[in-house]
């Protein structure tokens, strides 16, 4: 770095810092983004947490998520599943989408909040309603194991392939596990072979690779050319829309 561009930064961060002192949200969360990543400053993640909830008590919904991130990790604050909830449901409020799926997830898995199916499902539609592949998902989960509404598998599969074409792993994963089952639909290994592929490609999805190997042990040659083959198209297609 030159130190006329070092100065230049220095400058940035002197009036991001007086701009925030301000009362400006946007300063005080890109603020808190710098010091909870350490850039162009030291460390610091209490500060980074005070910052957030300055510009989140503001309305900042990127503000709100994050502080309830900080507090779903106890980073930088206590960890507290109830003041990590409320900062979701703030943001969610407005409309934020991952905060609606996160906020689905609370109520379905009971943290911060009473377990509640139905509460669950509606954050969840709400976030599926913006095209968000995760609520997507989970609106499939909740058909297909009849939580907070009736089971209904056919359901499930559509909001499946609706994350799956948006390269959710998780919905890919779901889609590859029907067709090799059978379940919902005609078993069809090579299409299952195809989405597992996929699901595989994401390394955070371990049980997508172990699914992939056995339900190849499972084909024939021919059968597995042919889910090769449709797992390329199947790619090229979900590139395309991205």
């Amino acid at each position: 770095m030159s130190t006329e561009e070092k100065f230049h930064r220095e400058g940035e961060l002197d009036e991001l810092q007086s701009l925030a002192q301000r009362g400006d949200a946007e300063a005080q969360f890109d603020l808190a983004v710098l010091y909870m990543w350490g850039r162009g400053v030291a460390p610091d993640l209490p500060k980074a947490a005070q910052l957030f909830e300055l510009a989140a008590i503001k309305g900042h919904e990127y503000a709100q998520c994050n502080l309830a991130s900080l507090y779903v990790e106890g980073m930088g604050v206590a960890q507290d599943y109830a003041k990590a909830m409320f900062w979701f449901r703030q943001a969610a409020e407005q409309g934020n989408a991952r905060a609606q799926c996160t906020v689905g997830h609370f109520h379905y898995l009971g943290i911060g909040a009473p377990q509640d199916y139905a509460e669950a499902l509606r954050w969840f539609r709400l976030a599926a309603s913006q095209h968000d592949p995760r609520g997507q998902h989970f609106v499939g989960v909740m058909h297909d194991k009849g939580e907070g509404t009736a089971k209904d598998v056919a359901e499930a599969l559509r909001w499946y392939r609706m994350a799956a074409e948006q390269d959710l792993p998780l919905g890919q994963l779901a889609l590859a596990w029907k067709y090799y089952k059978g379940d919902g639909v005609e078993q069809d290994l090579p299409r299952a072979y195809a989405w597992s592929s996929l699901a595989a490609d994401a390394t955070e999805v371990e049980l997508a690779g172990r699914l992939y190997n056995e339900i190849g042990s499972f084909m024939t040659p021919a059968q597995i050319a042919d889910g090769s083959r449709l797992a390329q198209e199947l790619r090229s297609r979900i590139r395309a829309r991205h």
